[in-house]
């Protein structure tokens, strides 16, 4: 499989979605109807865990329901520092969702507080990989320490070039806040 970005990840999280009229109740007039939605972040914490699919199973044809269960190697290219600006809620609605056109409303104002005005930004300080199989393997991490990234083992740390954490097959990304 190819390789993918996590902001594309994200992208897609985030994405608008178009519900089907047999999938989506109307609140409002209670009838099915034709319908939208969107997944986005109302609030940001100090720091943020990512955790990469690595593990799938799906029941396999003809077999009565049995599980079948792999692991997943397609290598998440993610960044040393991530705006998640694009991702909050309040991005979303002033950019994609509603158009101010579409919702009636009034167009909302350009402020500090939205998308690109107001970057909210992450810096990565540990990625966490499995190395094995699916049904047997062995967790390590990468630990940054200021500009040093650190290889963490059961019995050794060693000091490695941001390159190979960059390379890793992560399992696990951990951020923080930058200030």
């Amino acid at each position: 499989a190819g390789a993918v970005q996590l902001e594309a990840c994200l992208r897609y999280f985030t994405r608008v979605e178009r519900l089907d009229a047999q999938s989506y109740k109307c609140e409002a007039c209670k009838t099915y109807r034709e319908g939208l939605k969107q997944l986005s972040l109302d609030g940001l914490a100090p720091s943020i865990c990512f955790q990469i699919k690595r593990f799938e199973s799906i029941r396999a044809p003809g077999t009565s329901g049995q599980q079948q269960s792999f692991k997943v190697d397609t290598h998440v290219h993610f960044p040393l520092v991530l705006d998640m600006a694009p991702y909050m809620s309040e991005h979303q609605q002033s950019s994609k969702l509603l158009s101010p056109a579409k919702s009636g409303a009034a167009a909302p104002a350009k402020d500090a507080d939205r998308g690109e005005d107001n970057p909210q930004w992450y810096s990565l300080y540990a990625v966490v990989v499995h190395i094995g199989k699916i049904d047997s393997g062995h967790y390590v991490a990468y630990i940054r320490r200021g500009l040093e990234w650190f290889f963490c083992d059961d019995s050794s740390v060693v000091l490695v070039p941001q390159d190979q954490v960059l390379a890793a097959q992560a399992y696990l990304l951990l951020y923080i806040a930058s200030e």
